[in-house]
């Protein structure tokens, strides 16, 4: 037999039974344990039986006595033979996964820890026993176990187990780490902890765990897992999803990573940026001062005071979208900043002074476009209201025709009235000459005035008024020439009776000669205006026109083509030099 066994463990015990040193076939054997017997066994040819000791039959650790015994017969004497066989206690191991050492385990009456992941218990007595595993135990001052499962699919943390021999079971622990986060910007400035509103971290097992106390976190380090062979253990680490400052993450999603570690301080890393604020005035480009205004992610507001010299600092600032609103004398609108990276802001302020000079910029832009759109019109009509008098003067001819066709009589009435009187006072002196040669025309035209009215009235209420008013100047120009020698008789009788006082003709002379040299030097019928008097020929138009005797030339302003006897443009009425 063996000389030691473990109880709950079947033993073989082997005997011969032998007589004069030859075996003995045929014979019956009983086998006791400490003096109770067990069974019986049959030997067979050679003597030989096998005998077990089955599983339980060893319940308790001792030295155990087995004896095999023979009862004897007729011709053989009894006999017997004894052993002594070390039945030890059974070995229960319990493995926790992941290895945790100071793990509390307890079996029955037993109780141990846990060193490098195992616990073991000698049990000396086969049996029913409870075996009980601790929770949410902080196994030391930074490590702390929660119970998952048993390696046999049991659930509870305290289970009924039977010891009926040597056994080992697995234990499966979710470990977590102390741990404590610090926080630094990219220069590695530290970044106080009250600045940071939540830290949210994701573990490789899809655990995620929001965090707004930065000491003393417990992470999960590691958990146990289900494989074909039993439990194994499945380490974890963790990610930075999301650091919250002023309502903005401050830090890319994922790209940091947390290994847990017993009193391990993680640093992470979170974007702050510096910003500087400059205003500048939106024309000159001068800096102004005022109020500034920042306006945070979260909508919270931060006012402080822009100078001119040194502007506004804004130091370690997160990253995201910010408002800056300016006060200061003028208009601001809000100016959205994306804060990625260190930088200037500028604000553009449109002051009242360049409202004023805008304003000021637009009204000449007016005007000029004004003037450079109507310069012709107005140019035009300064012409039209400076030469007015000049125009009437050049259709005073035609006047003149048609009241000597309406009314001769009444003009020489007049004209012999004139001549009574200057025949009864006798002599005129110079000065009366001079001006008695001019009263009568003035006196003629006053009346040819309203006429030459009537016909530009009726042009400018045509719908082209260009071509008719062009054609009311073509009128004037052919009765220009007519005036014109009017004006040369009178230069000449004033000459003549300045050079010759006592020879001045009577005012009656100069009449007939001023007044009637077509109409009353001639009788009456024979008188034909001036424009029928003027040969015509076709026009470029198509019509037919007056033609002036002498060459050509281009006005100056409208480049017309007039003739180079004529004193004023028959298209825009500009007086020339003849």
């Amino acid at each position: 037999m063996p000389e030691a066994a473990v109880i709950g463990e079947e033993v073989s015990v082997s005997a011969q039974l032998t007589s004069d040193g030859k075996p003995v076939a045929s014979r019956l054997l009983v086998l006791m344990l400490d003096g109770v017997r067990l069974r019986t066994a049959s030997v067979d040819g050679s003597g030989r039986a096998q005998i077990p000791v089955r599983r339980g039959e060893l319940a308790v650790a001792h030295l155990a006595r087995l004896t095999v015994a023979f009862a004897g017969s007729s011709a053989l004497g009894a006999s017997s033979a004894s052993a002594i066989v070390d039945v030890r206690p059974a070995r229960i191991t319990i493995e926790t996964v992941p290895a945790s050492d100071n793990i509390s385990v307890t079996l029955g009456e037993l109780h141990t820890v846990t060193k490098g992941g195992i616990a073991t218990f000698n049990v000396p007595k086969l049996g029913r026993y409870s075996l009980a595993m601790s929770t949410g135990e902080t196994i030391g001052p930074d490590v702390r176990a929660d119970f998952i499962r048993w390696g046999d699919n049991v659930f509870a943390p305290t289970r009924p187990f039977v010891v009926d021999g040597d056994a080992s079971l697995q234990v499966g622990l979710h470990i977590a780490y102390r741990a404590s986060f610090q926080f630094r910007d990219t220069n590695g400035r530290p970044v106080d902890r009250r600045d940071v509103e939540s830290l949210t971290l994701t573990s490789t097992g899809g655990t995620e765990l929001a965090l707004t106390e930065y000491q003393d976190v417990w992470l999960e380090a590691g958990t146990a897992v289900q494989r074909a062979t039993g439990l194994e253990n499945s380490p974890r680490n963790w990610r930075v999803l999301k650091v919250e400052i002023k309502g903005t993450n401050v830090v890319n999603r994922g790209q940091q990573r947390v290994d847990p570690r017993p009193a391990g301080v993680s640093t992470v890393e979170v974007l702050l940026y510096d910003l500087s604020v400059e205003a500048h005035d939106a024309l000159f480009g001068i800096q102004i001062s005022g109020s500034l205004q920042l306006e945070y992610p979260d909508g919270s507001i931060r006012d402080v005071e822009l100078t001119e010299a040194a502007g506004a600092q804004f130091l370690r600032l997160p990253r995201g979208n910010y408002t800056l609103r300016l006060h200061a004398g003028g208009l601001g609108a809000p100016t959205p900043v994306v804060l990625s990276r260190d930088q200037v802001a500028s604000i553009r302020v449109i002051t009242y002074a360049d409202i004023g000079l805008f304003a000021t910029f637009i009204f000449s832009a007016l005007a000029a476009l004004l003037w450079f759109g109507r310069r012709n019109q107005l140019q035009a009509s300064g012409i039209w209201v400076r030469h007015a008098s000049a125009a009437r003067l050049q259709s005073a001819d035609t006047a003149l025709a048609r009241l000597r066709q309406a009314g001769q009589r009444t003009v020489r009435s007049r004209i012999d009235k004139a001549r009574s009187a200057l025949w009864q006072i006798g002599s005129v002196p110079q000065r009366a000459v001079r001006s008695g040669a001019v009263a009568v025309p003035r006196s003629i035209l006053t009346t040819a005035r309203g006429a030459t009215a009537v016909v530009a009235g009726r042009a400018r209420k045509r719908r082209n008024v260009v071509r008719p008013w062009r054609r009311f100047n073509a009128v004037g120009r052919v009765l220009t020439q007519p005036w014109s020698r009017v004006s040369k008789r009178h230069s000449v009788i004033a000459e003549s009776a300045h050079d010759a006082p006592s020879a001045a003709p009577s005012l009656a002379d100069v009449l007939s000669r001023t007044v009637g040299h077509r109409g009353a030097s001639r009788p009456p019928s024979e008188a034909v205006p001036l424009a029928a008097r003027v040969p015509k020929q076709a026009s470029r138009r198509g019509g037919t026109g007056p033609v002036l005797p002498g060459a050509s030339r281009s006005c100056p302003v409208c480049k017309r083509k007039i003739s180079a006897r004529a004193e004023f443009c028959s298209g825009c009425g500009a007086r020339v030099e003849s």
